[in-house]
């Protein structure tokens, strides 16, 4: 695949060739896919350059870029059936699509006037149209609706799950099989993403979904990244903070698909207590105090490497079993131990788990229904 850096398959189409009130489809490709991530590396290129204050940046239309990656669609091809979510910076339906009868999410990004398309838009679609697995939330298409007041609205239609699994986890308490089940599902979620070089960073329980034949499907790539094509120091302000690594709470910018695995760490904890491993913190220096706490930490440890920090000795707690008392396995407590390792070159990775014997201890694989009564 020929991945050079340059405008010439993104070429902006003219204004007056996209019809008002239009709805434009992108379907997904090889050829539209290496598209977008041209388009996503120049954007990232020009951010790089608007941060080191270069005087080379020119401001290109990405909108433009962005439309001409796509199909024109004559009819609005879907019926909104009622709300899912709403957050800062999109809201979730579910939808019918009207000629096949189909039931779909779609996620309606939310626009910046003065920036219509923004790399974060572009580098999540780039993700969903990388991934096919059975664990990650599955990508239909994107809509575009153009209107003739220049107040574009991009949708990202994917396939709809019944619940979400921090709703579904506050609802009732799971036994330890269904918990190994789910996680184990996580595990080769996650490890497909890093085989193909995607990094979520923003992995959380209500992040998964579930369907009612209780299969758990990662979502929301709004953070995510391909470290293979994006490979200056990166933002280290990602991840809910109740799930954030400490490498992240120290502004390490290049972290790698390790945090991933401290996340799901706290997932695998979460599930198994029936609650968050972390409570709430306001700040980085905050959660990081509770990070130590629980697991302590000594004054040289090599995680302050290559920070301006200093901290003294803290003696942990009686990890883990003032947490989980006696009620984890042997393999259980060593999974948990090396997803929450602070070294992020020795942290616990996804194909690790994976290959660990806890998975061919007794366990039942026949998935549990979610069903709807006990949603």
């Amino acid at each position: 695949m020929n991945l050079n850096v340059n405008e010439e398959d993104v070429s902006p189409i003219p204004n007056d060739s996209v019809p008002s009130n239009e709805i434009i489809s992108l379907s997904n490709d090889p050829t539209t896919l290496e598209k977008f991530i041209r388009l996503m590396q120049l954007m990232s290129q020009e951010e790089q350059n608007r941060k080191q204050g270069s005087h080379k940046r020119v401001k290109s239309d990405w909108l433009g870029m962005f439309l001409s990656l796509h199909q024109f669609n004559d009819k609005r091809g879907y019926e909104k059936l009622k709300e899912i979510g709403d957050g800062t910076y999109s809201r979730v339906v579910s939808a019918r699509k009207k000629d096949t009868g189909e039931l779909v999410a779609i996620k309606k990004l939310y626009f910046n006037a003065k920036e219509p398309i923004t790399l974060s838009m572009v580098r999540e679609i780039m993700c969903l149209m990388s991934c096919c697995h059975e664990n990650i939330i599955g990508f239909k298409e994107v809509l575009v609706t153009v209107s003739k007041y220049k107040q574009e609205k991009l949708s990202i239609v994917t396939e709809l799950c019944d619940f979400d699994l921090y709703t579904l986890a506050k609802k009732r308490r799971f036994d330890r099989e269904y918990c190994k089940d789910m996680v184990y599902q996580m595990l080769l979620g996650v490890k497909y993403l890093h085989s193909i070089h995607l990094i979520h960073r923003d992995i959380k329980l209500s992040n998964y979904l579930i369907t009612e034949a209780g299969v758990v499907k990662l979502c929301d790539f709004g953070l995510g990244k391909n470290f293979l094509y994006e490979k200056e120091p990166h933002s280290p302000v990602v991840v809910t903070l109740s799930y954030r690594a400490p490498e992240l709470l120290l502004s390490d910018r290049n972290y790698t698909f390790a945090v991933d695995m401290w996340a799901l760490g706290c997932c695998f904890a979460e599930l198994f207590l029936g609650r968050p491993l972390f409570s709430p913190s306001r700040f980085d220096i905050e959660q990081l105090m509770k990070i130590f706490s629980m697991f302590g930490v000594e004054a040289n440890d090599p995680i302050f490497a290559d920070c301006s920090l200093s901290f003294n000795r803290v003696a942990p707690s009686d990890w883990p079993r003032d947490v989980f008392g006696n009620s984890l396995t042997a393999s259980e407590l060593f999974l948990l131990r090396a997803a929450f390792n602070y070294d992020k070159r020795e942290r616990l990775t996804a194909q690790a788990a994976l290959a660990h014997s806890y998975w061919k201890e007794a366990w039942c694989l026949e998935r549990v229904r979610v069903g709807r009564k006990t949603a």
